[in-house]
């Protein structure tokens, strides 16, 4: 018998898959627990203008990352400060992705969402020139260049 799962089944399939399965399994199992329907003709079709739709949504977000990706690479080096107390010390704190979001933001009106990764390969608290990666979805990466530079905090 023909069936739509309807959620992910585990050892079957994903949402909105159409598989093959037996009769009873379909009807004993499937269907009274609403994990599928029967696959009619204006199903599967409602199903295959779904899957279209999600890819051409996948295709259109996949672009969006790659032209971010492109920009970033266009920028030479971003300038972090950090707050140190004593010239040539260490940061009271490491240089956080946040930060990196806000100035790709404000600067270079460069906004990440959720799903972009800020990588580090060490904690920056140090002034110099670094480089990070910012990981998209769908496996773009993009370099970028960091110059970490003190700002005196004085405490008293």
């Amino acid at each position: 018998m023909k069936i739509i799962l309807t959620q992910n089944v585990p050892n079957l399939g994903m949402k909105n898959e159409i598989k093959e399965v037996q009769d009873g399994y379909a009807k004993n199992y499937l269907f009274k627990n609403k994990l599928a329907v029967l696959a009619t003709e204006s199903r599967i079709k409602q199903v295959q203008k779904q899957q279209a739709l999600q890819e051409k949504k996948l295709l259109e977000q996949q672009n969006v990352y790659k032209e971010m990706a492109k920009q970033i690479e266009a920028i030479d080096f971003i300038e972090v400060e950090l707050n140190v107390a004593k010239e040539g010390g260490e940061s009271f704190e490491a240089v956080k992705a946040e930060t990196i979001r806000d100035i790709l933001k404000n600067k270079y009106q460069i906004v990440l969402d959720e799903n972009v990764k800020i990588q580090f390969d060490n904690k920056i608290k140090e002034k110099g020139d670094y480089e990070i990666s910012i990981k998209f979805p769908f496996g773009i990466t993009s370099p970028l260049k960091l110059k970490a530079i003190e700002k005196l905090n004085n405490i008293h």
